[in-house]
């Protein structure tokens, strides 16, 4: 090799140059342990480094120096095809020639019809184009067993556009520092290399398919989750969850434009709701179980008979099903869930964290707060306890004034037809307000008998009307009844302490604001 020759030659003339000072070059052993025939790698100086091994149209490896300025090199040649075969895999890519410019650069052949990680697979063509070398070591190599360059080398094939074709046969990693093996077709010279630049051609075909199970939307395309449905076979009941578009401008912070409509109809909170709601845009597998599997690669994943079936619609027009399989622990005591799209061809698998709906149940999502609204909002409330009616009415004092607008001393407020205090109607209304529900009355008969207290509230704001009535339930509980439906069980002491503050109207005696 004339370079390799002509750098020898330069770097004897150097020794002289400095009066015979020592040039000391530290080999990179193989793996069996024995000396090469000559000298290389992490010295101060390493013999054989900046050569560019894989070339179009260089019939062996290049200087840097000489690559950069050959009408031959890669800038003006375009790597058509890639064929690597490993332990793991074998594949093969070519130049997508689709005008889709959201296309992959290269297609993987055989796999055309699966979404694949399209960085990652290019960097099969472009890592091995002009790879340059880190050291020589070992020149007229006899046995490359010992480097794991043998029959058991990986290897890569270029094919340029222009018809040439050049290998690349990787072998082990360097013990001594982060390189790997290499050789050429038509070379019987070791190089090493930075690993990172031959990392990719060890890994396994399904390291090249996307992970990504739903691809996430963009902000400008605002795609709304119009509805979601949950079917699992843990429960009794489905989850609906749809959007509702007369909550978009009420929702932020704590609340969300959703609503849960099955097995009940509540509010939902934003925090806890939102990962159920959207948590299929974007999502993530952490790993491919098969690709283009058939019945028997989905029977053994159980999703011929899924654990959980969810289902996204969305306003951009498409649906998406995603079939969850139960709860597995693998090899190393690690557990997840295989899941696939329904009339997809990848199943996948997706941690704990991310199979959401696999566990959610509707009190984990539902806003707990179960009387709501702005406190001026409100035109009219009426509150029963035994034999006591309260009547309650208040109106801005300047009717063209906006309810939202007004504060305490804007509003009028009757009691049963009589003027009261505006403050002290403030102070009952926000106790009332903190009534929070412990747990979902789901499928909960409505008692016969009269509730312990009632409240019905009228919303001028949004002309609704709605009735919460308490019933004594159990020793510590109450059960909340909504506009005649069954809703929460909430705290007894809450109910006491309601009727307590009720008892308090005719006194002057502050309210009671905490129960035990």
């Amino acid at each position: 090799m004339k370079k390799q020759m002509y750098g020898i030659i330069g770097l004897s003339a150097a020794v002289v140059a400095l009066g015979g000072a020592l040039v000391v070059l530290t080999l990179t052993s193989p793996k069996d342990g024995s000396n090469t025939s000559s000298s290389s790698t992490e010295a101060t100086t390493e013999y054989g480094a900046g050569y560019v091994l894989i070339q179009d149209g260089a019939a062996e490896p290049q200087t840097t120096e000489v690559s950069s300025q050959s009408d031959t090199g890669s800038e003006s040649s375009v790597v058509k095809s890639v064929y690597v075969k490993n332990d793991k895999s074998e594949f093969h890519l070519e130049l997508n020639d689709s005008d889709d410019t959201s296309s992959a650069r290269y297609k993987l052949i055989g796999y055309e019809d699966v979404p694949v990680d399209k960085s990652m697979l290019s960097t099969l063509a472009y890592n091995a184009d002009e790879l340059v070398s880190s050291s020589i070591i070992e020149e007229n190599c006899t046995d490359p067993d010992k480097f794991g360059l043998g029959a058991d080398a990986i290897k890569v094939e270029l094919t340029y556009e222009s018809g040439n074709v050049r290998t690349l046969y990787i072998g082990d990693i360097a013990p001594v520092s982060n390189r790997s093996y290499v050789m050429t077709d038509g070379s019987n010279t070791v190089y090493t290399v930075e690993s990172s630049s031959t990392a990719n051609y060890r890994k396994e075909l399904k390291d090249f398919i996307s992970k990504t199970i739903v691809e996430k939307p963009s902000d400008d395309d605002n795609v709304i989750v119009e509805s979601l449905s949950i079917d699992r076979k843990d429960i009794d009941y489905d989850l609906l969850i749809e959007y509702d578009g007369s909550l978009k401008d009420k929702s932020g912070g704590t609340s969300s434009a959703h609503v849960l409509v099955k097995p009940t109809n509540a509010n939902l909170t934003a925090e806890r709701a939102d990962p159920v709601i959207n948590g299929m845009l974007g999502l993530i597998a952490e790993d491919i179980y098969s690709i283009h599997c058939q019945k028997a690669d989905i029977k053994n994943a159980g999703l011929d008979d899924p654990f959980c079936t969810t289902v996204m619609k969305c306003s951009n027009g498409k649906t998406y099903t995603l079939l969850i399989s139960e709860k597995f622990t693998d090899d190393d005591g690690k557990t997840g869930y295989y899941a696939m799209l329904d009339g997809g061809n990848i199943i996948y698998t997706i941690s704990e964290e991310n199979a959401v709906w696999t566990t959610t149940k509707p009190i984990d999502i539902v806003s707990r707060i179960m009387i709501s609204g702005f406190v001026w909002s409100i035109s009219d409330m009426e509150i029963k306890c035994g034999d006591t009616t309260e009547h309650f009415e208040a109106s801005p004092k300047d009717s063209s004034k906006n309810r939202s607008e007004c504060k305490t001393e804007d509003m009028s407020v009757k009691r049963n037809g009589s003027d009261f205090d505006a403050e002290r109607y403030r102070q009952l209304y926000s106790f009332i307000i903190d009534a929070n529900g412990e747990e979902l009355a789901l499928g909960e008969p409505v008692p016969s008998g009269e509730p312990m207290i009632s409240v019905k509230i009228k919303d001028a704001d949004n002309n609704t009307e709605n009735t919460y009535e308490f019933y004594d339930y159990s020793a510590m509980r109450t059960l909340v009844v909504i506009n005649g439906e069954s809703k929460f069980y909430s705290t007894k002491s809450f109910v006491q302490t309601f009727i307590s503050n009720v008892n308090k109207l005719d006194t002057n005696e502050e309210f009671d604001k905490t129960w035990k």
